[in-house]
């Protein structure tokens, strides 16, 4: 059966979703809400996806542009928003509360943008793609993503030896600084093999990707800068770092606490499909374009997200990425919950629906939290309640 592409539309509805309220009621905080708030609702009541395309559908969809539309368009109309938004900020008078809330609301459709950039720069085969994806990252100002993800994180997975590993019982917050400083340091060292390898002995080359990379940025700083004075460029640099903070927060989901079995000093198994963590969610799936099926992506990275499969042997999370995402905010909720997901996959060998009902409960309740917090803070961003602020 062949994948419809027009879900995968959605997730133009919900970037929209921000100018759309802004314009109509002065709202900053829809997309916070639709993201945080309505996401893991629709994913709790909506029927999950374990649906796999055969492997005679995946060879006809594999190329097929209709596939490719929900892409490459997600790259030119989450750009514009996310300068639609520095305009706003610059030129609007916007209350303290709305401006957090456009900050906030726009770092989420940056990090859905590097999920866009992640899928384009997979595709190595086509130049177009990675320099689309390429383009993503440097208004972030992440480009070494691309270096470290391909090249490192693709084959350390599941190790030690991985940044962008989160492990058992280590918490977000002790995460997310190993991780950002870990994966530049990373990215560093494989462009100083791959500049060895080319007989350039030092990282200080002028060869040096990164120093390219630099450039990039120094010119897109210029324009913003130009466009948009140095308030206008403070927030570009804090939306961008917003941004990537939000992407390894995903990564932090995405791999906790799963590792793969050394062989020998250095050498461990192959990667494939229990080593990530996937989430059959519907609606996450579709705005996410399938990232959550994880565990297919690690094991077939060139796949397109339309093939992706689903796999009742890999680990499932609990709840869609955005409920998890949620969750990790806290560490002691997190471990509650995950650890228990955990030892019942290890224990089972495959995933099997959550038992405990104390950690449904759990999940439930900050469901409940979230939509009705982000709900609140987008009425209050409406205008109702702003004077408070």
């Amino acid at each position: 059966m062949l994948v419809n592409p027009w879900p995968f539309y959605l997730g133009h509805l919900c970037a929209l979703s921000g100018p759309i309220s802004y314009y109509l009621t002065g709202d900053t905080w829809m997309i916070t809400f639709v993201c945080y708030g309505l996401t893991p609702v629709l994913d709790h009541f909506l029927p999950v996806d374990y649906l796999n395309p055969s492997k005679e559908d995946q060879r006809k969809m594999h190329t097929q542009f209709k596939y490719k539309l929900p892409v490459h368009s997600s790259v030119f109309l989450e750009m514009a928003i996310l300068f639609w938004g520095i305009y706003v900020c610059v030129n609007h008078n916007l209350t303290m509360f709305q401006l957090v809330g456009m900050i906030v609301s726009l770092g989420i459709i940056g990090a859905v943008s590097i999920n866009i950039s992640h899928e384009l720069f997979h595709k190595t085969e086509s130049k177009v793609d990675v320099l689309f994806g390429l383009a993503i990252l440097a208004h972030l100002n992440y480009m070494h993503f691309y270096l470290e993800h391909l090249w490192g994180h693709h084959k350390n997975v599941a190790t030690f030896e991985d940044p962008a590993t989160s492990r058992y019982n280590e918490s977000l917050y002790r995460f997310l600084p190993r991780s950002i400083i870990g994966g530049f340091k990373s990215s560093w060292n494989i462009e100083r093999e791959r500049l060895k390898a080319k007989g350039v002995t030092t990282v200080w080359s002028l060869h040096n990707i990164h120093f390219s990379y630099f450039l990039v940025y120094c010119i897109l700083w210029t324009v913003i800068y130009k466009m948009f004075g140095l308030y206008g460029l403070v927030l570009y640099i804090v939306l961008g770092t917003t941004s990537f903070v939000y992407l390894e927060i995903i990564n932090y989901v995405e791999h906790y606490g799963l590792l793969r079995k050394e062989i020998s000093p250095g050498k461990y198994e192959p990667v494939d499909i229990r080593h990530s963590w996937n989430a059959p969610q519907l609606f996450s799936n579709y705005i996410l374009l399938k990232l959550q099926r994880h565990s297919d992506h690690h094991e077939n990275p060139k796949k397109p997200y339309q093939n992706l499969c689903s796999f009742t042997e890999s680990p499932t999370l609990p709840a869609g990425y955005p409920l998890c995402v949620l969750m990790s905010l806290t560490p002691s909720l997190w471990f509650k919950v995950m650890n228990a997901v955990l030892k019942q996959y290890q224990e089972e060998g495959k995933h099997v629906p959550m038992k405990s009902k104390n950690v449904t409960r759990l999940m439930n309740m900050t469901m409940a939290f979230y939509f009705f917090t982000t709900l609140g803070l987008s009425l209050c961003s409406m205008g109702t309640f702003t004077g408070v602020f």
